[in-house]
């Protein structure tokens, strides 16, 4: 008899047996699974920070040359959205663009004419707007009480045009990702040659 009772007892797994390796199997399993889920979350935080920097410079870059090398700066909107410069008879706009329901972006494109006074953004383009920044997973956007371009004329010297902006995760970000990653600034000064 005694045989007979070793024999179960070693062929066989009680249901408490049981039930406590399928309790340790699954919080071994939640703890991987969250070490891999942050994981993937900071791996897209990090891509996410890269591309806005990339996307900030490159803007940067692209409105410094042209600025740089432009004839005059021909005006400014009123509420320093939109900047239009002259090089060789050609004009060149550089705007924000705000679609509804989707990113907001930096746009460039060549005006044929428009009205100097008002420096109107809705005139005839020779060309269809290039975005300057991505619209896939950030936005541009300006800061509180600022102006995306300011002029300073000083008599005697050639303009100096301020550009101040931010960027940020877009709309398309999920919400764990973009409520950890503040809005970059991006600024500089650019005088006419």
């Amino acid at each position: 008899m005694i045989n007979k009772r070793r024999k179960t007892i070693i062929n066989g797994f009680t249901i408490i047996e049981i039930l406590v390796v399928i309790a340790v199997i699954s919080i071994v399993g939640v703890i991987i699974a969250e070490i891999f889920f942050n994981t993937l979350r900071g791996s897209n935080k990090s891509s996410l920070i890269t591309k806005i920097k990339q996307n900030g410079q490159t803007s940067l870059e692209v409105m410094d040359k042209a600025i740089r090398n432009a004839d005059n700066v021909v005006c400014i909107s009123f509420n320093g959205d939109v900047l239009t410069i002259e090089l060789g008879g050609i004009y060149t706009r550089y705007s924000i663009q705000r679609p509804p329901a989707s990113n907001s972006f930096l746009a460039q494109d060549h005006p044929i004419s428009f009205d100097s006074t008002t420096c109107d953004p809705s005139t005839v383009s020779l060309s269809k707007p290039i975005n300057i920044t991505d619209t896939t997973q950030i936005k541009v956007d300006i800061p509180n009480y600022d102006r995306l371009f300011t002029r300073n004329k000083s008599p005697g010297f050639k303009d100096v045009v301020s550009i101040s902006f931010q960027i940020a995760p877009g709309v398309e970000v999920s919400n764990s990702i973009s409520s950890q990653i503040d809005p970059i600034p991006f600024a500089t000064s650019i005088g006419l040659r």
